[in-house]
């Protein structure tokens, strides 16, 4: 029996969508190409690509043109930006070119990656629209972007750091595990990435889920399962004055399998916090859990099920909700 993880699976089924098999040797094969901003140079002492004002700016990168137009500080188009900031009320003026987050980070940008564009729209800024296109005779096929509601994720993150709480006196993240923050090997087993997936009422059409390719089914067996840094701190802390879990709450992450015609296969709860019959525990670390129940699946859905007296957690909850996991494991048949 052979296991390969979720994450070379869907490297497998990226190629199975690229080719109709061994009858059409010369169909050529797909490749995911990412526009990530990483090559785009600043001048010295800038945060951002503008220019002058009334400096028309762009930006290209695998045949795509991000252009903008500075206006007095009024911005129209795409910028190219590479720092954060947030607000704790609304005495001062923030910026449309930085990204909701932290200041002090070096990798504001998606997935630990250090810049991203701003589209910008201003009644004073003419002819600038919030687009992007490639050469005039080039298409592509674009596959997703990481979208980033202040702060606030829907769908799969990947990331690669860690971080955990004392108290509830500042706000942890989503998108790193609890753990030890200095640490390079953050992931279950010794590895350096996981897959955080989220879920916020404010962000629609993402839940927390993954799939094969249509006509695909396997057979799960495990998962490493953590808490998020963020949802360590509310259960175990709370956060500001706000109190974490006291006696009689409790939070599952509940993993559901469908096959491929969307009929439900079985389904797997494994408790996150639970404060329920004298019990004080929230999961800190790295938990293989068993997932065999679920059987042969296309579809893996992962919902919360949470009661708690302060209303910090659950699939309604202000602050959303995520939870980690890596090393997903699955049975393939021999030579497939």
């Amino acid at each position: 029996m052979k296991k390969i993880s979720f994450f070379a699976l869907a490297a497998c089924a990226l190629a199975f969508n690229a080719c109709n098999g061994d009858d059409a040797p010369d169909t050529p094969k797909t490749r995911i190409e990412t526009i990530s901003f990483e090559d785009c140079e600043f001048a010295a002492n800038k945060s951002d690509n503008t220019g002058a004002y009334n400096e028309e700016i762009a930006y290209e990168e695998f045949g795509a043109t991000f252009a903008h137009l500075n206006y007095y500080n009024m911005y129209g188009g795409a910028v190219i930006g590479g720092s954060a900031d947030t607000s704790a009320d609304g005495a001062s003026q923030s910026s449309h070119l930085r990204v909701n987050g932290d200041k002090t980070s070096e990798t504001p940008g998606a997935a630990g990656t250090a810049k991203f564009v701003s589209f910008c729209l201003s009644k004073y800024v003419k002819d600038y629209d919030m687009s992007f296109s490639f050469a005039e005779d080039k298409e592509h096929k674009i596959v997703s972007a990481f979208v980033n509601n202040y702060n606030m994720y829907g769908g799969a993150v990947i990331g690669g750091s860690a971080d955990t709480s004392a108290d509830g006196a500042s706000q942890s993240s989503h998108l790193r595990v609890n753990g030890d923050k200095t640490s390079e090997t953050p992931g279950a087993a010794g590895t350096a990435k996981f897959v955080s997936f989220c879920l916020s009422k404010y962000v629609k059409d993402y839940d927390m889920s993954f799939s094969f390719a249509e006509d695909k089914e396997h057979k799960i067996v495990s998962a490493f399962v953590n808490n998020s840094a963020c949802m360590y701190q509310l259960m175990k802390f709370g956060r500001y004055s706000t109190v974490g879990f006291v006696a009689g709450d409790y939070c599952e992450v509940v993993f559901t399998g469908y096959d491929a015609a969307g009929e439900e296969t079985g389904s797997v709860s494994f408790a996150l916090g639970d404060y329920r019959d004298g019990k004080e525990f929230v999961c800190e670390d790295w938990t293989k859990v068993d997932l065999a129940a679920l059987g042969t699946v296309n579809k893996v859905v992962i919902t919360v099920d949470a009661s708690n007296a302060s209303g910090l957690v659950g699939a309604e909850a202000t602050a959303g909700f995520s939870v980690c996991l890596d090393q997903i494991e699955f049975e393939v048949p021999a030579g497939e």
